[in-house]
C-alpha cells in the first residue's frame, strides 16, 4: 500500500504573495490567463520518481468540460531532515494561457503516479465571475 498522498491544492495569485484564488473576478469573458496552482504532498519517499499529471475543467451541471490539455512531469524529493519514508514538498505549477470562457465552477485536479500506477489524486474549485454581473 502506497501512503504517498496529495495532501491538498490551491489556485494562488503569484502577484500577490501567492494567497489561496478562490474567485477569479473578471471583467470580461472569456478570460486567458496562467493559472497558477500549488499542489502540497505528503509521505514521499528520497529519491523516488513521481509522475504528477493535471487537469483543468469547467463544471456544466453535472458535466465536466476540459479547459485544458493535461500536464504531467517527473519529481524526485530529497530527504533534508533525515527522514527519507516521510517527506512533505509542495511545488507551484502553471496552466500558460488558460482560456477561462465562462462564468461558473471550475477545478484543478491532480494525481501521483508511480511506474505508470496512479496511487493518489486530489482536486480543488474556484469560481469564475464578472465583476459587473
Amino acid at each position: 500500500m502506497n501512503n504517498e498522498k496529495i495532501a491538498f491544492l490551491h489556485p494562488f495569485n503569484p502577484d500577490n504573495d501567492e494567497q489561496p484564488l478562490l474567485v477569479f473576478d473578471c471583467e470580461k469573458l472569456p478570460f486567458i490567463v496562467d493559472f497558477h496552482f500549488k499542489i502540497f504532498m505528503i509521505n514521499l519517499i528520497h529519491e523516488k520518481p513521481y509522475y504528477i499529471e493535471s487537469q483543468l475543467f469547467r463544471v456544466t451541471n453535472s458535466k465536466y468540460q476540459k479547459v485544458c490539455d493535461k500536464k504531467g512531469f517527473l519529481i524526485k524529493t530529497n530527504d533534508t531532515q533525515g527522514r527519507s519514508n516521510d517527506i512533505a514538498a509542495s511545488i507551484n505549477v502553471n496552466f500558460q494561457k488558460a482560456k477561462l470562457a465562462l462564468a461558473g465552477t471550475y477545478f484543478v485536479t491532480v494525481s501521483i503516479s508511480v511506474n505508470n500506477k496512479e496511487i493518489d489524486n486530489n482536486k480543488a474549485y474556484f469560481k469564475v465571475s464578472l465583476v459587473n454581473e
